[in-house]
């Protein structure tokens, strides 16, 4: 399963550390190293958008950490290695003494349940049938990747059209 990238080195965000997710004005999101590698001066063009932003003081280390990427690796991470001891283990309820058959993917839960689990305490969440729910993390992070990619393509064919109306001009005037 992919987790979430960073659409210039597609190297994995990291909750800590040197690919912790750094989120621009234009709200777009790179890791820290890319922004250092793009920020020459007080300002730098986002490479989705190619909208300039303000670097804040000290540098692109203060741009804000984008805490809903963070969360959800961390509940992806959870939501896997509980996945795990479910395929390992066959764990079943502690309280019911029945398998797990779902995953509340609430961000204060992300508990695996069993059908006798009071639903109760889950109004309003998100329950998903484990085998949905590795399904539709990989659809949305498939989905996320697909969208990057293509507002990528058309930044660079916006690109490459300045680039071939440029180039006409200049043989134009020759």
């Amino acid at each position: 399963m992919a987790a979430e990238e960073c659409s210039v080195c597609l190297r994995e965000y990291e909750p800590a550390g040197k690919g912790v997710p750094k989120l621009l004005p234009c709200s777009h999101t790179f890791c820290l190293p890319c922004l250092q590698q793009m920020c020459h001066g007080p300002k730098v063009t986002c490479p989705e958008c190619r909208k300039p932003c303000q670097v804040p003081p000290p540098g692109p280390q203060a741009f804000p950490t984008n805490r809903y990427i963070i969360q959800n690796i961390e509940l992806v991470a959870r939501m896997i290695q509980l996945e795990q001891q479910q395929e390992n283990k066959n764990t079943v309820c502690p309280d019911h003494k029945k398998p797990h058959v779902m995953f509340c993917s609430e961000t204060e839960c992300a508990t695996l349940l069993c059908p006798a689990c009071p639903l109760q305490r889950h109004t309003n969440h998100n329950l998903l049938a484990l085998t949905e729910r590795v399904n539709a993390i990989e659809f949305k992070k498939k989905e996320q990747n697909a969208s990057s990619q293509l507002g990528m393509l058309q930044a660079l064919d916006r690109e490459v059209e300045k680039l071939k109306r440029e180039v006409s001009l200049k043989v134009n005037k020759q």
